[in-house]
């Protein structure tokens, strides 16, 4: 289930060299959240603008996220999950459904500024 706790708006005024943005409307909103509900267990769910290491700081919340990204998005990560793939041949699984198969792949403990992240990449066919 998915609900709204809270908004943020992003705040652009006219003629101001710095406009905001969804990340910095994160930043703002996340400590209101913490604040509102300190007890919740929250997981954070996002696209690839949110593969950041600022993003991923929620954990001093204690709560978890999930975040894609694209090949681009952090490259690093990306050439260690490559890398690591080959050596992990047990971290694979393949599901048929309706004639569709997805195989999936996964690393985990992969090293990104500190944080430990995990990779799981799906394809189907």
């Amino acid at each position: 289930m998915a609900l709204s706790v809270a908004t943020e708006f992003i705040e652009n005024e006219p003629f101001k060299s710095k406009q905001d943005c969804e990340l910095n409307a994160l930043y703002r909103l996340l400590p209101k959240i913490k604040s509102a509900f300190p007890q919740l267990r929250i997981c954070i769910g996002g696209d690839s603008l949110y593969a950041n290491k600022n993003v991923m700081m929620i954990k001093k919340y204690n709560w978890k996220y999930i975040i894609t990204f694209k090949k681009g998005s952090i490259p690093t990560v990306y050439q260690e999950f490559e890398a690591l793939l080959h050596l992990e041949p047990k971290n694979r699984l393949t599901y048929w459904k309706k004639g569709i198969r997805q195989d999936y792949q996964w690393i985990k403990d992969i090293n990104h500024e500190g944080h430990l992240v995990n990779v799981l990449f799906l394809s189907y066919f």
